[in-house]
């Protein structure tokens, strides 16, 4: 997994602890307007902000990422900003990692993070598989009523139909109907 690292102090040690966590490549900016321009350009598995930034503190900048762009971001503050930063992040997919940290604790946020990632999006291309599932659904279910409504077909002759006429050509059910929608 390739990472965006934003920070204010270079960030040379902090990446090279990235990439023995298990990152494949850590992309480095050290402020937040030059790592939303990068972020227009290309996509991350993961972003890491080390609080504070030159230009802004990085919570705010944290949140809108993990809502806008969905990806997960590892926000990295001092320990007597944690409470507060905690606070103001909840209910966002931030993760908050407190300074000083541990090279353990920081690859232990890597490997979950990366696990939470595939989870996301296993559950995303399933979700997506679901809705075109139901997309098809209500097409076929149209083009049904069409049928009922122009050829006085009753709703198990129509669904045959649909079915006997897919089976017959070759199509899926959701082919035929939209030839049926167009038709009708």
């Amino acid at each position: 997994m390739d990472c965006l690292l934003v920070t204010a102090s270079g960030g040379e040690k902090l990446r090279d602890l990235l990439l023995a966590a298990g990152l494949t490549a850590v992309a480095v900016r050290e402020t937040e307007e030059e790592a939303r321009r990068l972020l227009e350009q290309k996509t991350f598995g993961l972003v890491v902000i080390d609080a504070p930034l030159k230009d802004s503190y990085g919570r705010e900048f944290a949140a809108s990422l993990a809502d806008f762009y969905e990806m997960p971001v590892m926000l990295i503050c001092e320990a007597d900003m944690y409470d507060g930063v905690r606070d103001k992040i909840k209910g966002k997919t931030v993760f908050l990692l407190q300074k000083p940290f541990t090279r353990r604790a920081l690859s232990q946020s890597v490997d979950f993070i990366s696990a939470h990632r595939i989870q996301t999006d296993l559950l995303r291309a399933k979700n997506a598989k679901l809705n075109k599932k139901l997309e098809d659904i209500k097409t076929i279910d149209r083009a049904k009523y069409l049928l009922m409504s122009y050829l006085n077909m009753s709703e198990p002759e129509a669904h045959r139909y649909i079915e006997k006429q897919a089976m017959d050509r070759g199509l899926s059910r959701r082919e035929v109907a939209d030839e049926i929608l167009k038709t009708y």
